[in-house]
């Protein structure tokens, strides 16, 4: 039956009757079969917004990631990212849900921007397809922050500088008194008050720098100096850690 044959008789289950006649005009009995006719394609499948802002950082591929959507109920779903075809089935809420492991996400998916598309095909056949958001995945710690010098000022202030990565947002903590970096084109600095480094004397101060790059993945240098009056002063470099946040990235 023709696409103009099958307009007619309309969607959902028919009762087909088929009968034969010969030249003489005799006629069979009928043949009977129930047939069902659906030539609707299902609704548009959707992609919700993964990982909060579309972007997959490092914690949240350890974490594990599900992308998730809405299809016609009970029709079968194929996500393809960037090549990389997965498949389940949307709920009797029209609900549908990938997980995706660490490892899908680094070695399969691998880094940088990436095209989806969703595939929503019911129980006879019918198929649509759709161009979702693409997703980016960036799971690589920024640069690791460096501690530059330590200067003693003569009004008794302290500056400490560094380098780290540009475009970076950066956290500094100093004996666990949290201060305010000035960053200019991925040079840091930050002034300890007079009251801070008289107290601190020619001890050792610990001072961890935290650098957090735009997917919300974080490196940090944690090290130790002294408030020296000469210049450049004592520094120790204690440990740099590479590692990323633990919430949704910005």
């Amino acid at each position: 039956l023709s696409s103009g044959n099958l307009s007619p008789i309309g969607q959902g289950l028919k009762a087909f009757a088929v009968t034969s006649t010969d030249a003489a005009g005799n006629t069979s009995l009928p043949y009977t079969r129930n047939v069902t006719i659906d030539t609707v394609v299902p609704s548009s499948p959707t992609l919700s917004t993964v990982a909060g802002d579309n972007t997959i950082n490092f914690a949240e591929a350890y974490a594990g990631v599900q992308i998730s959507g809405t299809a016609e109920a009970g029709s079968a779903i194929s996500v393809n990212i960037d090549g990389h075809a997965f498949t389940t089935t949307a709920t009797a809420g029209g609900i549908w849900v990938v997980p995706l492991s660490e490892y899908t996400v680094n070695t399969v998916i691998g880094q940088g921007a990436k095209p989806v598309t969703i595939t929503s095909t019911d129980a006879a056949g019918n198929a649509k397809t759709v161009d979702a958001q693409s997703i980016t995945v960036d799971t690589i710690a920024p640069q690791s922050p460096m501690l530059a010098g330590v200067t003693v000022n003569q009004d008794g202030t302290a500056t400490i500088s560094g380098i780290s990565g540009i475009g970076d947002s950066l956290s500094v903590s100093i004996k666990g008194q949290n201060y305010t970096p000035v960053v200019n084109n991925g040079a840091w600095s930050v002034t300890m008050p007079a009251n801070s480094v008289a107290a601190a004397g020619t001890a050792l101060n610990t001072i961890v720098v935290t650098a957090t790059d735009a997917a919300g993945n974080k490196s940090a240098l944690n090290a130790q100096f002294t408030l020296a009056s000469q210049n450049p002063p004592t520094t120790t470099v204690s440990s740099v850690t590479l590692s990323a946040d633990t919430g949704a990235s910005a």
